[in-house]
This record gives C-alpha cells, structure tokens and sequence, in this order.
C-alpha cells in the first residue's frame, strides 16, 4: 500500500448479528463488507455478537483502541463503527436479546464520551430494518447538555427502510465506504451528495449529523432522483 493509500484509509469496525439461520445460509453483510474495505485499502476488524452481554463487550473493546498503537502514526483518523442487525421500532436484535434504542445508547456511551487515547471523529453506522427511526440521537444530544465529558459522534448513518434487503444494503455500504474518506466531514454539503448517489442505486441511508454550533444533530434523508423520463434522452449523433 502507497503513502496515499494509508493516508485515504478509514479505520472501521463492523460489529454484526446475524441470526442462526442468517449465519448458516451465509447471508452476513459483515463479511462481505469486510473484504471489500480491505481492497479498498482501509484498517478493517469485524465481530460477530449473539447477546447483548457480547454486544457490551465488543464496544468497550472497541472504545479503548490506542492511537499511540499506530504504526503509521496517523492522527485524527475517522472511527467508523458499523453495527449490523436485525431491528424493529423498538430497537435491534442481538441474538434473543431485544435491545432498546435506550439501553443500546447505554452500551454505545463509551464511544459518546471523549475517548483517552482516541482523537478522531467517531462515525456510527447502523444497518438494519427500521434503523431510521433510532432514538440514539435524542438520548446522546441530552446527555451532552446534561453532563460534562460527553463528544457526540460527528455523524451517524442509517438504512432508511422499514425493510431492508442484506444485498440491497451491502451495495449502499460499499459506495458509502469507498467514498467516505474523500470527503471532508466538515462540509455537510461533500457528504449530501454522497448520501444522494447512494440513494439513486441501492438502499436509501440518512444520517444526522451533530452540530457544534447549535449543539444538536442535523437529520439529512438524501433528495430523491428525478424519474428517468425527466432526464435528456440519447440522440443519434453519429
């Protein structure tokens, strides 16, 4: 890998739970996204969780990672964490652990807090049937006002359908992954058009994404691509 190579690289943890059946016919987006980030050049671990006691674990692990354990001496790297479930309005599902949109903000504090050893943006991502109406946001923008030490994740990522395809969104996620690292996360307007590309060919995702400034998160669900009868049609130009 080339200097530009490493220095484009996102660092990225895909944190699924499939279930038994999901597992054995081999529909698991983790994996598959997995190789695919690893062509693309970028620092990619994944993990399979079965319960939510696993799920604690996990991201706790993650939120201890250590820049000073880099060897490329990289700083301010994003951290993107992909979580990779089956979900409904009331949460996701890890195993036969229904997890709630407000204890899964319990579990995910450690990554909402600012990291000792970790100075990048945090990116979550959350890939599962009816992700869009999480209530993660809410809970995360309350705590900020409520105490001190909090960092909001400068941005989190959402599928948008109620029901949503593995390889509808396993398409969305490898557009969304190779494209991300070329973008400015400061510039909102960079990461709208990749949102509206992305909603063109496969799986719609949103995101919200926090504002310092105003001190609350910015819900942006993507423009919807004009019908192709709208669009010029191909003239005989030979």
């Amino acid at each position: 890998m080339d200097e530009k190579d490493i220095d484009n690289s996102l660092r990225l943890f895909l944190v699924e739970s499939p279930n038994a059946m999901d597992l054995l016919q081999g529909r698991s987006e983790s994996a598959a996204i997995e190789k695919i980030c690893k062509l693309f050049g970028h620092e990619v671990a994944s993990m399979i969780v079965r319960s939510k006691e696993e799920l604690k674990t996990a991201l706790e692990y993650v939120a201890n990672i250590d820049e000073a354990h880099d060897e490329n001496e990289r700083e301010d790297v994003p951290l993107c964490v992909h979580l990779g479930a089956h979900g409904d309005k009331i949460g996701l599902e890890f195993g036969k652990d229904v997890v709630t949109w407000k204890e899964l903000f319990g579990l995910l504090e450690p990554l909402c807090e600012a990291m000792p050893a970790y100075n990048g943006k945090v990116v979550l991502v959350l890939s599962a049937c009816n992700a869009a109406g999480q209530k993660l946001t809410a809970y995360i923008a309350k705590n900020y006002q409520d105490y001190e030490g909090v960092k909001p994740p400068a941005y989190l990522f959402a599928t948008e359908d109620e029901a949503v395809h593995w390889d509808d969104a396993l398409v969305s996620w490898t557009i969304f992954y190779h494209k991300l690292p070329t973008l400015d996360l400061n510039e909102a307007k960079e990461v709208q058009r990749m949102i509206n590309i992305i909603r063109a060919v496969a799986a719609k995702i949103v995101y919200w994404r926090w504002d310092d400034e105003k001190q609350v998160y910015r819900k942006y669900s993507g423009r919807t691509p004009k019908p192709l009868s709208q669009k010029p049609r191909e003239e005989d130009r030979s």
